[in-house]
């Protein structure tokens, strides 16, 4: 396979594996690959001026910092739960993306319902997706998840028996409806994915998945 048909974001994943004076090196291979270092800051200084540790999934997140750090670690997040997903700088929480190098907060509207699922039984977990070589502007991908079972209480069988039966349902589905929020339009809109291929299992398989507590984690 010729190098050229390797997608950027591979080479991108490699060339971040790569002490910079090695990639330095890499930049003087061929003009694509100057172009996509370049474009993509890879060769930028990153420093670590502190870190967000969630701790307890009601609390919002502690910031932890060097006192000599520069004004973010003077910044607090809004009085929500814990951080739910971040990406290339910015902070999702369930309602509002912050970025904590300037201070800034959207609140997002209101969650519409998860398209062609069940409320009773499904809800939604919010993913953050911002390339800024690419866009200004992010977008949040509302992801269904079936409620655990053992986590309340029913008398129904009925209920019980609902619950069972989706469980076995493939996942993902096809069309697969997601409820997307683009900060371009402000609002939330339906977009329908085509599977390719087969599925990649069960519901009870994506609820394993989901075992590791998302709560506790360090978001550097």
């Amino acid at each position: 396979m010729s190098i050229s048909m390797i997608p950027d974001d591979v080479i991108e994943d490699v060339f971040r594996r790569v002490a910079p004076r090695s990639l330095a090196v890499c930049r003087c291979v061929s003009r694509a690959w100057r172009a996509l270092i370049d474009d993509r800051r890879l060769l930028l200084p990153r420093s670590l001026a502190g870190l967000f540790l969630n701790v307890n999934p009601l609390d919002k997140p502690e910031f932890l910092a060097r006192p000599a750090a520069d004004s973010t670690s003077s910044y607090h997040m809004p009085s929500y739960g814990m951080i739910d997903d971040h990406c290339n700088g910015l902070i999702l929480q369930y309602d509002c993306v912050t970025n904590p190098a300037t201070g800034q907060t959207v609140y997002l509207p209101n969650r519409p319902p998860l398209p062609l699922l069940d409320d009773k039984h499904f809800d939604g977990r919010g993913y953050l997706v911002f390339d800024p070589a690419e866009s200004p502007h992010y977008q949040v991908f509302l992801i269904p998840y079936l409620y655990d079972h053992d986590g309340y209480s029913s008398s129904s069988t009925e209920v019980d028996h609902a619950h069972d039966a989706l469980m076995q349902l493939e996942w993902p589905p096809s069309p697969f409806v997601l409820g997307v929020f683009s900060s371009r339009t402000g609002r939330w809109e339906e977009r329908s994915l085509i599977r390719q291929g087969e599925a990649a299992g069960t519901v009870a398989d994506d609820m394993r998945m989901l075992d590791v507590d998302p709560a506790s984690n360090i978001i550097v």
